[in-house]
């Protein structure tokens, strides 16, 4: 191999892992705005659901069922909410503790915060990018 294509092999490496970055920092942008918009809509749904039962104790009336609705719909979105924070966690190549939500290193066993057993982290294989060398 020639100076000329060690340079190419180097300049082509390079180019792949900035093209790489730059797509983490955009999917993480996208999972941290989608995080804040749930987040403001369980907050809105709490002031709801507070609205509920307040009105139903200063009538004397209400229907618990309408409670019990926001509640769920509470426990739903706190779910996602949940699932994105694990999501970006990933993206940063970190892991989020199940008990107290503390992001830990990827190859820890144990959460820095708590000392909760950390869960076995699943492997995804990415996809050869176009043009890998391995493909030729």
């Amino acid at each position: 191999m020639d100076i000329i294509e060690k340079i190419l092999a180097n300049v082509e490496k390079t180019t792949k892992a900035v093209v790489q970055k730059s797509t983490d920092v955009v999917e993480i942008t996208k999972v941290k705005l989608a995080i804040a918009g749930d987040e403001s809509k369980l907050d809105d749904l709490i002031k709801e659901t507070g609205r509920l039962v307040y009105d139903a104790y200063k009538t004397g009336t209400g229907d618990p069922g309408d409670v019990q609705e926001k509640c769920k719909e509470i426990e739903a979105l706190s779910d996602e909410i949940v699932s994105k924070k694990n999501q970006l966690s990933r993206l940063r190549n970190l892991r989020r503790c199940p008990v107290c939500g503390t992001e830990n290193d990827i190859d820890a066993v144990y959460c820095n915060r708590c000392g909760e057993k950390l869960p076995e982290v699943e492997v995804e294989i990415a996809p050869d990018m176009p043009g890998d060398p391995k493909d030729e």
